[in-house]
């Protein structure tokens, strides 16, 4: 028999790219939200999101951008980094950026408590355009992305009169001689507020009590919109 012969095999090992699942045990890493108007604050990724990296222990870092945010400053991310080592830096005002080094642990843990809020509410309507937020995870040498969309659901807020217009309140005062002429019982800066349609289809007006018969009356002038009719009874 010969002698035996000897192959040697080098393993080269490759750096594996750290991930982010933002959804947990949903398929897939990214997530899709929908936030109700006037909600608070709202989770970006779900309580069982988590950091994987097969090479390393440690992250480097986690950028976040969102994008657009019309509503700014009206609406932002939050995220509490208590308890690690990751220190939360604001770039600019779409950027938030989770600098390690630190554990995945960490690094899971500060990523669930990452929150979209949008301050926006009645009368005012926030923009409705729909919010994606990348997420891109660092091991110092690759990187990968996950994202979370944030569509927005709106809520059919009431119209609302303000009728002293840019007086606090939203009621008026107002005093009436007898014998003088007619008087008006709004500010001429009233200001009539509907967040959600460019229409109205009815609006009431009523005074009480009412003790001088057919002596006494509202009365509202129409001409300039000829749509529109009214209608009065005393009774």
């Amino acid at each position: 028999t010969s002698d035996p012969a000897f192959s040697v095999i080098e393993i080269d090992m490759v750096n594996d790219v750290p991930v982010f699942d933002g959804n947990g045990a949903v398929p897939g890493v990214d997530a899709v939200y929908v936030y109700e108007e006037g909600q608070g604050a709202m989770p970006l990724f779900t309580f069982d999101s988590i950091v994987t990296d097969d090479d390393d222990t440690i992250v480097d870092s986690v950028a976040l951008v969102a994008s657009p945010l019309p509503d700014y400053p009206r609406e932002y991310m939050s995220v509490n980094t208590s308890g690690t080592g990751i220190v939360a830096l604001k770039p600019d005002n779409n950027t938030l950026v989770l600098q390690g080094p630190d554990t995945k642990a960490n690094f899971t843990t500060v990523l669930r408590t990452m929150t979209y809020t949008n301050d926006i509410v009645f009368p005012d309507r926030p923009n409705g355009t729909s919010r994606v937020v990348t997420a891109t995870i660092s091991d110092g040498r690759n990187a990968s992305t996950t994202t979370t969309t944030v569509h927005f659901r709106a809520i059919n807020d009431p119209a609302f009169v303000d009728l002293n217009g840019e007086s606090a309140g939203q009621d008026i005062q107002v005093f009436f001689t007898e014998e003088l002429e007619p008087i008006l019982v709004v500010s001429p800066n009233m200001t009539l507020y509907e967040s959600d349609n460019l229409t109205l289809v009815s609006a009431l007006a009523w005074m009480q009590p009412v003790l001088d018969g057919d002596a006494e009356a509202l009365f509202v002038n129409t001409s300039l919109e000829t749509t529109m009719s009214t209608f009065y009874d005393n009774v």
